[in-house]
């Protein structure tokens, strides 16, 4: 092993001692990944971030309400750039959210989202090795408030 290399293996060992520790106690970053169909969704969190490869994105978290999955999170990411913004937006409209004048406004939308915790009707689908989820419509009235039982043992 060369001298360079054994530097950086040596730099990464707090890093891999926490990682050792979290994975054997059950706190590794794994990810619920849903089955592909229909799901019944409450929105529960979202945020501006960046990616660990440094890109610009933003995500909304959603908690499945319904069947085998309820109770399992899972998160929609978007890029931040021009076409990734565009389905943001798009989403945001069918959320029934004013789109920001400005991307400096996008963080506090996301907020009033999460902390309105709106219930919708998505689908999840296969394309390739990926999984998209599509917003169809919002659960309003008495169909959200019927869920409201649902949303309190699903999220227990």
């Amino acid at each position: 092993m060369n001298a360079a290399l054994a530097k950086k293996l040596n730099a990464a060992k707090a890093a891999f001692k926490n990682a050792r520790t979290n994975v054997a106690q059950g706190k590794s970053g794994d990810f619920f990944t849903p089955e592909p169909g229909r799901k019944k969704v409450q929105i529960t969190d979202g945020e501006v971030n960046e990616s660990q490869s440094g890109r610009l994105q933003c995500y909304l978290e959603m908690t499945i309400l319904e069947g085998e999955e309820a109770g399992e999170t899972f998160r929609k990411y978007y890029g931040l750039d021009e076409k990734g913004m565009e389905f943001l937006l798009k989403d945001l409209q069918r959320l029934e959210h004013d789109m920001p004048d400005d991307i400096s406004l996008l963080e506090d939308t996301l907020k009033a989202i999460v902390s309105e915790r709106p219930m919708l009707n998505v689908r999840v689908k296969e394309k390739g090795e990926f999984l998209n989820t599509y917003f169809d419509k919002l659960i309003k009235g008495e169909d959200a408030a019927e869920l409201g039982g649902a949303v309190a043992s699903a999220v227990a």
